[in-house]
């Protein structure tokens, strides 16, 4: 009888992502940033991710101003790779309209007009769960 082959434990990673919003009803709009093009998602479009909410929320801070409200963390998500499981926190802030970032790697997601740019499927699911939160 053959022996058993041993599961191989998957690595575990975090990440925290900073649903930055700003506008009002009609013109709620996320920032998104185009992911490296190594690496996971590489070329999509997601939340700026960060390693703690510490440094989403001083990024936040220091590209687009002090945030209108306090932070809220939303439910976490979980994402399987082949080789390692993924747990993407989510800090949602709401940011001064009309703040601007560098053009080509971030645009602001408008959530009743989405522009057309590939987004990963757990992120697409992040925003339509946002799109229907006010």
């Amino acid at each position: 009888m053959p022996g058993r082959k041993l599961r191989r434990v998957r690595r575990a990673r975090e990440a925290t992502l900073l649903i930055a919003e700003s506008g009002a009803d009609g013109t709620r709009a996320i920032l998104l940033e185009r992911r490296p093009a190594p690496g996971i998602w590489g070329g999509l479009w997601s939340p700026p991710q960060f390693e703690s909410e510490f440094a989403a929320l001083d990024w936040c801070r220091r590209e687009l101003g002090e945030p209108s409200m306090d932070s809220r963390r939303l439910s976490p998500i979980d994402h399987a790779f082949t080789h390692f499981d993924l747990r993407l926190t989510p800090i949602h802030v709401l940011c001064k309209a009309g703040t601007v970032v560098r053009e080509g790697e971030h645009l602001w997601y408008c959530l009743s007009a989405p522009p057309r740019v590939g987004l990963p499927q757990p992120i697409r699911q992040l925003i339509e769960r946002l799109a229907h939160i006010g």
